[in-house]
């Protein structure tokens, strides 16, 4: 199954992920900590592919259970 869609709280605790600024899309890992924001390019619609994995890869496995 594919990972969430949306910047929902919901989808993103499935994926251990929390929205910390849902302006600057600043997300961080529920497991290790690290934060990070996803590559979001002007003029494209949406987030890239695997814009909620952890930099660290510690929920990788999650999104193919969302």
């Amino acid at each position: 199954m594919p990972g969430p869609t949306k910047l929902s709280a919901y989808q993103l605790k499935r994926v251990g992920v929390t929205l910390v600024d849902q302006y600057r899309v600043l997300l961080r890992c529920d497991r290790c900590g690290q934060t990070w924001s996803p590559n979001i390019q002007s003029g494209r619609y949406g987030l890239p592919s695997g814009w909620w994995r952890c930099p660290d890869s510690c929920n990788v496995e999650a999104g193919r259970e969302v």
